[in-house]
C-alpha cells in the first residue's frame, strides 16, 4: 500500500488509525513504522481533531467558521483537523483563504485563524480527485492538506515568504528531522527574511528513537548559515540565549526573557 501511494506521489502517506486491539498498541506501531506508514495520531491530546457531531453541536459548519478565531486561540500549539463532507470542505478552504489575505493584508497583526487540516471519510476515487483540485484552487497552500516531512516544510515557509513578502521571520525545529538542512536552505534563498534559528538538541534517547524507526539520520550538525543559530536541549534555553540577539537585532527593549 505505501508503495503504491509513492509511486502515484511521493508526497503521499499512508496513516494507520489510533484504534487498536488492547495490549498491544507499541506492537502495531513499530510494524506500521517498519512497513512505511505512520500512526495517525497515538492519542487524543496529539491534535483537535473536530468530527459532525462536534459540528452539529455548535450550530453547524457556518457557525464553526464564525468560533474559529476563538478556537484557535485556546489550542495554539495544537493542530486543528475538521472531518467533513465535500460541501464543508470547500467552505473551510474559503475561509482559509480569507484569513490569509487578511493576515497579509494585516501584515501581522491579524492573527490567522483557519483549520491546518481536513479529513474527509468513505469518498469515492474520482470525487476525491476533482475537491482537492477545487480545493487547492481556493488555497493552495501545503498546510491545507497534512503537511510532513522536509519538502513540506520546505514549500510551506515558501509560502509564507510569498503570503507575507514584508514580515521577517524566526525557525525554530529540532536536529532530528533536517530542520537544520531545510533552514539553511530557506535563509539562503531568503536573504534578509530570517532573523535567526532556533535548533533544539534531541536527547539520545530521543534520537535514537521515533527518528530512527522511520529511516531518517538520528541529529543533524548545525546549518552552515549567515543567520544566527542558537541552539539549547530545551525551548526555553534556546530562547535565553536568543532573545538577548533579538532586542539587539530590532532595537526592541520590550521583549520578555
Amino acid at each position: 500500500m505505501v508503495d503504491a501511494a509513492h509511486a502515484a506521489s511521493p508526497s503521499c502517506e499512508v496513516l494507520t488509525t489510533r484504534k487498536s486491539m488492547p495490549g498491544v498498541k507499541d506492537l502495531l506501531v513499530e510494524a506500521t513504522i517498519a512497513g512505511g506508514a505512520f500512526p495517525h495520531r497515538l492519542g487524543l491530546s496529539e491534535t483537535v481533531l473536530v468530527f459532525d457531531h462536534h459540528l452539529s453541536f455548535m450550530g453547524g459548519i457556518d457557525a464553526f467558521i464564525e468560533q474559529l478565531p476563538q478556537i484557535r486561540s485556546r489550542c495554539i500549539e495544537k493542530k486543528l483537523f475538521v472531518e467533513v463532507n465535500a460541501e464543508q470542505a470547500l467552505a473551510l478552504a474559503w475561509h482559509n483563504a480569507a484569513c490569509t489575505r487578511a493576515c497579509a493584508a494585516s501584515r501581522g497583526a491579524v492573527a490567522w485563524a483557519g483549520v491546518d487540516g481536513v479529513q474527509l471519510d468513505k469518498v469515492a476515487v474520482d470525487e476525491l480527485a476533482e475537491l482537492v483540485g477545487n480545493l487547492r484552487a481556493l488555497d493552495p497552500r501545503p498546510k491545507t492538506f497534512v503537511p510532513s516531512g522536509p519538502q513540506h516544510k520546505l514549500e510551506f515557509a515558501e509560502q509564507l515568504m510569498a503570503d507575507f513578502p514584508d514580515m521577517r521571520f524566526i525557525l525554530i525545529g529540532d536536529d532530528g528531522q533536517k530542520d537544520p538542512t531545510t533552514y539553511a536552505t530557506i535563509a539562503r534563498r531568503y536573504p534578509g527574511r530570517v532573523l535567526a534559528i532556533g535548533i533544539r538538541q534531541l536527547s539520545p534517547r530521543e534520537a535514537t528513537g521515533l527518528s530512527s524507526m522511520m529511516g531518517m539520520t538520528s541529529t543533524q550538525p548545525m546549518p552552515v548559515t549567515d543567520v544566527p543559530v542558537f541552539t539549547g536541549t530545551t525551548g526555553s534555553n534556546i530562547m535565553k540565549t536568543m532573545l538577548p540577539y533579538l532586542k539587539q537585532k530590532l532595537g526592541r527593549t520590550d521583549l520578555a526573557e
